[in-house]
């Protein structure tokens, strides 16, 4: 994956150093010859949260402690950064990882073609999202007039005054009219507008709005830029090889939007997967002559259905709720779920807990999202004055990232917004469309403990994660059909014994394809002598089945082999050595 975009959109968290916080997917573009020409990746669902609200014990984005941890003096202080100040928005910053490299950051992009000047605004940037989230502010006595920023900081040598006018200095924006921006909102009323100034609460939304939008933005500049550097013309490749890194099922003690979008996707990458899987064993039963049925299963398009169906699903319902033109209302929503998928067995609620929330059985087991908030991240609301200021900022990078974006006032026609669930939901067609028109190949990364230490294997987590990626349901499937398949060949070298088949002129010759043909016939032979006297004829094809290269096996029968050659082995050692 592109460095850049691994230190922009990877973080520390509880379970992983280098976590990726989106989704992505590569795709490595080739010509005729099948020689490698370019490439190009897209996106999926950056969890820009982060960059307001890091979860306890876990760190923001990686590139923030980078430029902490590795600016020079002279960048420290074109970026306003002094050795000595905190940012609430940087925790843990004293834990150090292998990713704090800024110097690896730097040289990606030069690599990639980013100038020191294009650098330089980046960095400035960033600064200035650090900077915003050391502002806060104090209630109005007068609900006539704004919120006053607060004299009060963790950092006791600077007032959030200071940290607004660093902000607007990093930002290119005049510093009172982005405080104005930050504790004033502007209405719509007819032709007319009207200023209200915003309660404490919601001057720090609006904080932590423009930080994430800023941030967001970025990210996808970032990703259009490599790919103009990378990307070849479409008549230069005709071929691709994909490669496709999304985020694993997700299950935390707070789980919100980010979570419930990202496990939708595991639930549909987990069916393409599954499908693939069996359509596999089918096409291998059918070349084998297998007059066999694969078994049924449990599928979880009902859980599908439950989050994105029609006419009514979760996705349905939130963005019914996010596309209203009122306050959002949590209780309306979980109203809503209780009454309308009541009924579904995938969905459940504690009756008793004082957390709003729902529960929701996925394929890797069962995840409680919190309803609070949920609504507001879908609606994902960037106020069109924030928007409107950064669009005339003189940093360069910023002007260009939001020219061009629609900044005016949000229409009335409430279903015409796009929400965070819609787009996600598209995007992830999209690839699914992509994915059945591929031969794709599955690579599972399962980490053998949380702490990062070599030679240290922890069954319990192990487990998890088989479960959490769908090896275990896989396992499960593949246990009802014929899980063991065996050359004839290997079959008649490992069990040949058994029946004292004399065998050893056609498995000394060279592997040759016709040479199943001459095989069979002794294949058959023996595992008729190996037939369990008290199991039929019929039954016996239900466990053991020979096909035209390999013999198929259930695990009992393989068990059960396995006691007949432990017990014939002596005999043949004796018989061999008495004939000696």
């Amino acid at each position: 994956m592109q460095p850049e975009l691994r230190w922009t959109g990877n973080a520390c968290t509880l379970r992983n150093n280098n976590s990726s916080r989106f989704g992505k997917s590569n795709q490595l573009q080739l010509d005729r010859d099948q020689l490698l020409v370019g490439a190009s990746v897209q996106t999926y669902l950056l969890v820009k949260t982060r960059v307001a609200c890091q979860p306890a014990s876990e760190r923001n984005f990686h590139i923030f402690y980078q430029m902490m941890n590795g600016a020079t003096d002279e960048q420290r202080k074109d970026w306003k950064m002094p050795q000595s100040q905190c940012f609430v928005w940087l925790p843990n910053s004293d834990k150090q990882i292998e990713e704090d490299s800024f110097h690896e950051t730097v040289e990606a992009m030069v690599h990639l073609g980013i100038n020191i000047e294009m650098q330089r605004q980046i960095f400035r940037v960033l600064a200035g999202i650090l900077q915003l989230g050391n502002l806060s502010f104090c209630p109005s006595t007068n609900e006539s007039q704004p919120c006053d920023l607060d004299e009060r900081s963790e950092d006791s040598n600077h007032i959030s005054v200071d940290f607004l006018q660093r902000a607007s200095e990093l930002l290119g924006v005049p510093a009172e009219k982005l405080g104005t921006c930050l504790r004033v909102r502007t209405l719509k009323a007819g032709k007319q507008s009207v200023l209200k100034p915003c309660s404490q609460a919601e001057c720090g939304v609006r904080r932590d709005c423009l930080a994430k939008v800023i941030y967001g933005r970025l990210f996808e500049w970032l990703v259009m830029f490599i790919n103009s550097c990378i990307c070849a013309d479409t008549s230069k490749w005709c071929n691709f090889i994909g490669v496709l890194d999304v985020y694993g099922f997700e299950c935390f003690q707070i789980n919100n939007l980010e979570q419930l979008c990202i496990n939708y996707a595991n639930e549909k990458l987990q069916q393409h997967f599954v499908a693939h899987y069996l359509r596999a064993q089918q096409e291998e039963y059918v070349s084998e002559g297998l007059g066999w049925s694969f078994v049924k299963y449990q599928d979880n398009q009902s859980r599908l259905d439950l989050l994105v169906g029609s006419p009514i699903s979760v996705f349905s319902l939130l963005n019914e709720e996010s596309r209203l033109n009122r306050a959002s209302d949590w209780k309306m929503l979980r109203v809503r779920l209780e009454k309308e998928l009541g009924g579904n067995g995938n969905i459940s609620w504690d009756k008793f807990s004082k957390v709003p929330h729902f529960t929701v059985t996925h394929y890797a087991g069962k995840v409680c999202y919190q309803i609070e908030g949920m609504v507001e991240k879908n609606t994902d609301p960037v106020p069109p004055e924030l928007t409107g200021l950064l669009q005339k900022s003189d940093n360069l990078l910023l002007h260009e990232i939001f020219s061009g974006k629609e900044t005016e006032m949000p229409n009335n026609k409430g279903l015409s917004k796009v929400t965070v669930v819609s787009k996600f939901k598209n995007s992830l067609e999209s690839l699914m469309k992509l994915l059945l028109t591929t031969a794709p190949h599955y690579t599972r990364c399962i980490k053998p403990n949380s702490d990062c230490r070599p030679l240290t294997f922890k069954r319990k987590e192990v487990v998890l994660q088989l479960e959490a990626c769908g090896i275990v349901e896989t396992i499960h499937i593949g246990a009802a059909g014929f899980p063991i398949r065996i050359p004839f060949k290997s079959f008649l070298q490992r069990y040949g014994l058994i029946a004292k088949c004399s065998t050893s002129g056609h498995l000394d010759a060279d592997p040759d394809p016709d040479s199943a043909g001459v095989l069979r016939p002794e294949v058959e032979k023996l595992l008729g002598a190996m037939l369990p006297h008290h199991v039929s004829h019929d039954d016996h094809r239900s466990l053991v089945h020979c096909g035209r290269t390999k013999v198929f096996l259930t695990q009992p029968m393989v068990s059960y082999y396995s006691g007949l050659k432990k017990y014939s082995r002596p005999l043949n050692v004796f018989t061999l050595c008495h004939v000696t």
